[in-house]
Order: C-alpha cells, then sequence, then structure tokens
C-alpha cells in the first residue's frame, strides 16, 4: 500500500513539474509579480483607511476632552484621558504598519528577485528529483505538499505549499488536487 501511494505522489510531483516548466518563466514572474503588488496595495489602502478613521476618533475624543474640561461633557477627564491614550497608542501603531506598508508596496526589485529566487528553486527542484536520493526526494515533496488526505481506493487530496500554489499560473488555482489511482 505504501509503496502504491508513493508512487501516485511522485507522478502527481512530477506532474507538477512539467506543468511549471510549461509555462515560460517571465510569464509566472511577471503574473505573479502583479497578483503580490496588488495585494500588497490593497493591504496599504486598508491601513491608510483604519488610520484614518482612528485620526478621527482621536480628533473627536480630544474635541471632548475640550468640552470636559469646559464642562459640557457627560464623560469625566480622567476616562477621557484613558481613550485618548488608547488611541493615541493605536494611531501610532497603524501609522508604523502604514509606513511599513508603503516600504512594501515600493520594494518591487525585491520581489521581483524573490519570485527569481523561488521560481529558480522550484526548477532545481525539478531538475535534481529524478537522480536524487530517497532522503532527497522526500525533502522536496516534504517542501512541496502540505497536506495528504487518503481515502478509499487509493483516492487522494493533495494540499500544494502555498510557494508551490502561487506558480501555477495558467492552470486551475486550486488549494488542493484531487487525484484517484
Amino acid at each position: 500500500m505504501q509503496k502504491k501511494l508513493d508512487s501516485i505522489v511522485e507522478s502527481v510531483v512530477k506532474e507538477i513539474f512539467d506543468r511549471i516548466k510549461g509555462v515560460p518563466k517571465s510569464a509566472i514572474i511577471n503574473s505573479r509579480y502583479k497578483e503580490e503588488l496588488t495585494v500588497r496595495k490593497a493591504n496599504l489602502k486598508r491601513l491608510q483607511s483604519e488610520y484614518a478613521k482612528e485620526l478621527e476618533k482621536l480628533n473627536k475624543l480630544r474635541e471632548e476632552v475640550v468640552k470636559s474640561i469646559q464642562g459640557e461633557s457627560a464623560f469625566s477627564q480622567s476616562m477621557l484621558a484613558g481613550l485618548v491614550e488608547d488611541s493615541e497608542k493605536k494611531s501610532e501603531s497603524l501609522k508604523a504598519q502604514c509606513e511599513k506598508a508603503e516600504l512594501d508596496v515600493e520594494s518591487s526589485k525585491t520581489l521581483i528577485k524573490d519570485l527569481n529566487d523561488q521560481y529558480d528553486e522550484i526548477i532545481s527542484w525539478s531538475s535534481l528529483y529524478d537522480s536524487a536520493t530517497i532522503e532527497a526526494k522526500k525533502m522536496i515533496v516534504n517542501s512541496m505538499i502540505k497536506r495528504v488526505d487518503v481515502y478509499r481506493n487509493y483516492e487522494l487530496n493533495i494540499e500544494l505549499n502555498m510557494n508551490i500554489r502561487q506558480f501555477f499560473l495558467g492552470m486551475e488555482e486550486t488549494d488542493s488536487i484531487p487525484i484517484t489511482a
């Protein structure tokens, strides 16, 4: 039973390598770059929105502090002081997160290099796989596959690691591959 399962997983790994090799590197890298940049920009926009809302909240709290000092607020000065302090801390945290997200968006050269490195690593695994020892093959498979579920009649559901899934440009974008022997 174990040999049959190993054989099925090995054929899936080889199919993955063939499919990734079948798409030009530039197409994969460009697609992943655009996708990752879109995600980074969306994250930046979300953080900027949260930061703006928190600043607005902070300004309203400060206005309420003034009203409290003038005796026109239903809230105590100590209560408002605590709320202002919490809001200031959250604002600072969000500001720092925004700055980091801005750097992430601006670091596109690093992103392209990272994607190229990941692609080259996967392709190098492909070159090594056929001639590798059993231990090396297991390490490669472990790096590629997150989980394998085995069902009756040797039906497998293979969940790939994110670094492999992200290179499936032009192929079905799935989290796992159902396999039946």
